[in-house]
Protein backbone atom coordinates (compact mmCIF):
# COMPACT_ATOMS: atom_id res chain seq x y z
CA UNK A 1 0.00 0.00 0.00
CA UNK A 2 2.86 2.41 0.74
CA UNK A 3 4.15 2.22 -2.85
CA UNK A 4 0.82 3.34 -4.35
CA UNK A 5 0.27 6.27 -2.01
CA UNK A 6 2.11 9.53 -1.72
CA UNK A 7 2.35 11.89 1.19
CA UNK A 8 1.20 15.50 0.86
CA UNK A 9 2.75 18.38 2.73
CA UNK A 10 1.47 18.67 6.30
CA UNK A 11 -1.70 20.72 6.77
CA UNK A 12 -1.27 22.15 10.25
CA UNK A 13 -0.17 19.32 12.53
CA UNK A 14 -1.83 16.61 10.42
CA UNK A 15 -0.23 14.71 7.58
CA UNK A 16 -2.53 13.99 4.68
CA UNK A 17 -2.10 11.37 1.99
CA UNK A 18 -3.63 10.73 -1.35
CA UNK A 19 -4.25 7.71 -3.49
CA UNK A 20 -3.65 7.79 -7.23
CA UNK A 21 -7.19 6.53 -7.86
CA UNK A 22 -8.61 9.56 -6.03
CA UNK A 23 -6.34 11.91 -7.98
CA UNK A 24 -7.89 10.72 -11.24
CA UNK A 25 -10.72 13.17 -10.61
CA UNK A 26 -8.24 16.02 -11.06
CA UNK A 27 -7.17 14.61 -14.44
CA UNK A 28 -10.69 14.17 -15.80
CA UNK A 29 -13.71 16.25 -16.70
CA UNK A 30 -17.40 15.79 -15.92
CA UNK A 31 -19.39 13.73 -18.41
CA UNK A 32 -22.69 15.21 -19.51
CA UNK A 33 -25.68 13.09 -18.53
CA UNK A 34 -26.60 12.56 -22.20
CA UNK A 35 -23.07 11.56 -23.27
CA UNK A 36 -23.05 7.76 -23.33
CA UNK A 37 -19.74 7.20 -25.17
CA UNK A 38 -17.91 6.15 -21.97
CA UNK A 39 -20.48 3.40 -21.38
CA UNK A 40 -19.70 1.91 -24.79
CA UNK A 41 -15.97 1.97 -24.02
CA UNK A 42 -16.56 0.15 -20.71
CA UNK A 43 -18.92 -2.35 -22.30
CA UNK A 44 -16.56 -3.01 -25.19
CA UNK A 45 -13.82 -3.91 -22.69
CA UNK A 46 -16.04 -6.51 -20.95
CA UNK A 47 -16.24 -10.23 -21.76
CA UNK A 48 -19.95 -10.03 -22.57
CA UNK A 49 -21.50 -9.18 -25.90
CA UNK A 50 -22.00 -5.48 -26.45
CA UNK A 51 -25.79 -5.87 -26.42
CA UNK A 52 -25.86 -7.84 -23.15
CA UNK A 53 -23.42 -5.48 -21.47
CA UNK A 54 -25.45 -2.47 -22.66
CA UNK A 55 -28.74 -3.85 -21.33
CA UNK A 56 -27.19 -4.78 -17.95
CA UNK A 57 -25.61 -1.34 -17.62
CA UNK A 58 -28.82 0.43 -18.64
CA UNK A 59 -30.87 -1.61 -16.14
CA UNK A 60 -28.37 -0.91 -13.33
CA UNK A 61 -28.37 2.83 -14.00
CA UNK A 62 -32.17 2.88 -14.19
CA UNK A 63 -32.48 1.13 -10.80
CA UNK A 64 -29.89 3.47 -9.25
CA UNK A 65 -31.66 6.61 -10.51
CA UNK A 66 -35.07 5.37 -9.29
CA UNK A 67 -33.66 4.67 -5.80
CA UNK A 68 -32.21 8.17 -5.64
CA UNK A 69 -35.40 9.77 -6.97
CA UNK A 70 -37.55 8.12 -4.30
CA UNK A 71 -34.96 8.28 -1.49
CA UNK A 72 -34.80 4.51 -1.17
CA UNK A 73 -31.90 2.70 0.45
CA UNK A 74 -30.47 -0.68 -0.52
CA UNK A 75 -31.18 -2.20 2.88
CA UNK A 76 -33.08 -1.35 6.04
CA UNK A 77 -30.85 0.42 8.51
CA UNK A 78 -30.53 -0.68 12.09
CA UNK A 79 -31.73 1.22 15.13
CA UNK A 80 -30.17 4.53 16.13
CA UNK A 81 -27.31 3.36 18.35
CA UNK A 82 -24.81 5.76 19.82
CA UNK A 83 -22.25 2.97 20.29
CA UNK A 84 -22.06 -0.12 18.12
CA UNK A 85 -20.92 -3.52 19.42
CA UNK A 86 -17.40 -4.90 18.98
CA UNK A 87 -16.22 -8.47 18.43
CA UNK A 88 -12.54 -9.40 18.15
CA UNK A 89 -11.74 -12.61 16.31
CA UNK A 90 -8.04 -11.82 15.69
CA UNK A 91 -8.33 -13.38 12.23
CA UNK A 92 -5.19 -14.22 10.27
CA UNK A 93 -4.64 -14.45 6.52
CA UNK A 94 -5.64 -17.88 5.20
CA UNK A 95 -8.40 -18.55 7.76
CA UNK A 96 -11.86 -19.44 6.45
CA UNK A 97 -14.79 -17.33 7.64
CA UNK A 98 -18.51 -17.21 7.00
CA UNK A 99 -20.15 -13.84 6.52
CA UNK A 100 -23.08 -13.52 8.92
CA UNK A 101 -26.66 -13.16 7.72
CA UNK A 102 -27.91 -9.70 6.80
CA UNK A 103 -30.14 -9.64 9.88
CA UNK A 104 -27.18 -10.46 12.18
CA UNK A 105 -25.12 -7.70 10.57
CA UNK A 106 -27.93 -5.14 10.77
CA UNK A 107 -28.01 -5.71 14.54
CA UNK A 108 -24.44 -4.34 14.71
CA UNK A 109 -25.05 -1.12 12.73
CA UNK A 110 -26.03 2.41 13.64
CA UNK A 111 -28.67 4.47 11.80
CA UNK A 112 -26.15 5.28 9.02
CA UNK A 113 -25.35 1.61 8.39
CA UNK A 114 -21.98 1.77 10.15
CA UNK A 115 -20.15 -0.16 12.84
CA UNK A 116 -17.46 1.88 14.58
CA UNK A 117 -17.36 4.21 11.57
CA UNK A 118 -17.04 1.53 8.88
CA UNK A 119 -20.05 1.35 6.57
CA UNK A 120 -21.68 -1.90 5.55
CA UNK A 121 -22.06 -1.19 1.82
CA UNK A 122 -25.23 -2.26 -0.03
CA UNK A 123 -23.23 -4.50 -2.37
CA UNK A 124 -21.89 -6.45 0.62
CA UNK A 125 -25.34 -8.02 1.06
CA UNK A 126 -24.61 -10.26 -1.94
CA UNK A 127 -21.95 -12.09 0.09
CA UNK A 128 -23.97 -12.70 3.29
CA UNK A 129 -23.92 -16.39 4.26
CA UNK A 130 -20.95 -17.19 2.01
CA UNK A 131 -17.62 -18.66 3.08
CA UNK A 132 -14.38 -16.96 2.12
CA UNK A 133 -10.69 -16.97 2.97
CA UNK A 134 -9.16 -14.02 4.83
CA UNK A 135 -6.77 -12.23 2.47
CA UNK A 136 -5.21 -9.77 4.93
CA UNK A 137 -5.80 -7.65 7.99
CA UNK A 138 -6.43 -3.93 7.54
CA UNK A 139 -4.99 -1.58 10.13
CA UNK A 140 -4.82 1.70 8.20
CA UNK A 141 -6.60 3.26 5.24
CA UNK A 142 -6.60 6.64 3.56
CA UNK A 143 -9.97 8.36 3.87
CA UNK A 144 -10.42 9.52 0.28
CA UNK A 145 -12.53 12.58 1.10
CA UNK A 146 -9.88 14.21 3.32
CA UNK A 147 -6.62 12.37 2.56
CA UNK A 148 -6.34 11.56 6.26
CA UNK A 149 -4.73 8.28 7.36
CA UNK A 150 -7.22 6.41 9.57
CA UNK A 151 -6.43 3.54 11.93
CA UNK A 152 -8.82 0.59 11.94
CA UNK A 153 -9.31 -2.20 14.43
CA UNK A 154 -10.71 -5.70 13.95
CA UNK A 155 -11.00 -5.41 10.16
CA UNK A 156 -10.01 -7.70 7.29
CA UNK A 157 -10.18 -8.07 3.52
CA UNK A 158 -11.54 -11.34 2.11
CA UNK A 159 -10.31 -13.10 -1.04
CA UNK A 160 -12.47 -12.73 -4.16
CA UNK A 161 -14.96 -10.38 -2.51
CA UNK A 162 -15.23 -7.18 -4.56
CA UNK A 163 -17.61 -4.27 -4.96
CA UNK A 164 -19.59 -4.58 -8.20
CA UNK A 165 -20.40 -0.86 -8.16
CA UNK A 166 -24.14 -1.24 -8.84
CA UNK A 167 -25.11 1.03 -5.94
CA UNK A 168 -22.42 3.52 -6.97
CA UNK A 169 -23.67 4.46 -10.44
CA UNK A 170 -21.92 1.50 -12.06
CA UNK A 171 -18.45 2.22 -10.65
CA UNK A 172 -15.86 0.00 -12.37
CA UNK A 173 -13.09 0.14 -9.73
CA UNK A 174 -13.87 -3.32 -8.24
CA UNK A 175 -12.49 -2.35 -4.83
CA UNK A 176 -12.07 -4.86 -2.03
CA UNK A 177 -14.61 -4.55 0.76
CA UNK A 178 -13.32 -4.02 4.28
CA UNK A 179 -15.10 -6.27 6.80
CA UNK A 180 -15.47 -5.75 10.54
CA UNK A 181 -14.76 -9.00 12.36
CA UNK A 182 -18.15 -8.72 14.08
CA UNK A 183 -19.73 -9.35 10.65
CA UNK A 184 -17.87 -12.67 10.30
CA UNK A 185 -17.81 -16.15 11.91
CA UNK A 186 -14.63 -18.20 12.12
CA UNK A 187 -14.99 -21.63 10.50
CA UNK A 188 -13.03 -24.22 12.45
CA UNK A 189 -11.80 -27.47 10.94
CA UNK A 190 -11.35 -26.55 7.27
Amino acid sequence: MKDNNSEKKPAGNRRTFYCQAVSLLNASRPVHVCDVRHYFWEMNSSKESLGTAFLKRLWGIFQFKIRILFGLTEYPLAADRKVTPVEKLNLSPGEIVEIKSLQEILETLDSEGRNRGLQFMPEMMNYCGGRYRVFKRVERIIFEATGEMISLKDTVILENVYCDGKAHNGCQRNCFFIWKEIWLKRIVGN
